[in-house]
């Protein structure tokens, strides 16, 4: 997962996470309507009262069994605009929080750093980055991706349906 914020570096650890079949690829958007097209979750390495719900990942720079906080930082109620590009191996996902979100991701990473930020799709997992500063102020966020081409597809249109962009 790689992120960016309006053309400022953003001070969390850029990453680019493969994503197999398993983890995202087998997931069905249109069986999954309920659930979030994009979701940004704070997890650790550790159990705590706080974070409490195991999620295993296969990257080998963080560690294999991530815990996940309850609730999401950001989900698709929280984005005002989302579009997508296509990235080499993947695809990027540019979307703008409204202030609120915007303001309580800055305070999450802020208050979190040295833990991961994950993002969810559909309810899979889609990669993680370890926090290393607060998000600098801004509303635009930058993601992107490394995903197999049809799941890339399922979620570029789906982005495309709902913020009504088309997909590049």
């Amino acid at each position: 997962m790689m992120l960016d914020s309006g053309g400022l570096p953003m001070r969390v650890v850029v990453l680019a996470v493969v994503i197999s079949g398993v983890a995202l690829g087998q997931s069905n958007p249109r069986r999954s309507a309920s659930l979030p097209i994009l979701e940004l979750r704070l997890a650790s390495g550790t159990r705590t009262s706080t974070f409490t719900v195991r999620h295993e990942q296969s990257t080998s720079d963080q560690p294999k069994v991530l815990f996940l906080a309850s609730g999401n930082i950001v989900s698709d109620m929280d984005l005002v605009r989302a579009r997508t590009r296509p990235a080499p191996d993947g695809i990027v996902v540019e979307i703008v929080l409204s202030d609120a979100a915007a303001a309580r991701l800055r305070q999450v990473t802020a208050n979190n750093i040295g833990k991961y930020l994950t993002i969810f799709s559909y309810g899979r997992f889609a990669g993680s980055a370890t926090i290393m500063g607060a998000v600098p102020r801004g509303n635009k966020v930058t993601v992107g991706l490394t995903l197999p081409p049809t799941t890339a597809d399922s979620v570029r249109s789906a982005i495309a349906t709902r913020w009504l962009a088309p997909p590049q």
